[in-house]
């Protein structure tokens, strides 16, 4: 199962290195970190409910929106689309 799920998501990582537009090719490095990204953020616990801080949404969901306008242009968020899907 852990080498289908890996052969998949190179297969979705490829995808990249073959769209029309692709000006920045991920190098056999960078392919490798985003697996291993992969691999962590699945094998991660999830803390019981109680164990989770409260947050101030507001202020949280201000940091995100600057966070992803920093992003819109970067090629992250369709990696971690692709990746993740």
């Amino acid at each position: 199962p852990e080498a289908a799920a890996e052969r998949d998501a190179r297969e979705k990582l490829a995808l990249w290195d073959r769209r029309p537009d692709t000006t920045a090719p991920l190098t056999d490095r960078q392919t490798d970190s985003v697996l291993e990204l992969k691999a962590a953020a699945e094998n991660l616990p999830v803390p019981a409910e109680d164990m989770v801080p409260e947050v101030d949404l507001k202020s949280m969901k201000a940091q995100v929106e600057i966070s992803l306008a920093q992003l819109s242009n970067s090629f992250i968020p369709w990696i971690i689309k692709v990746v993740c899907s």
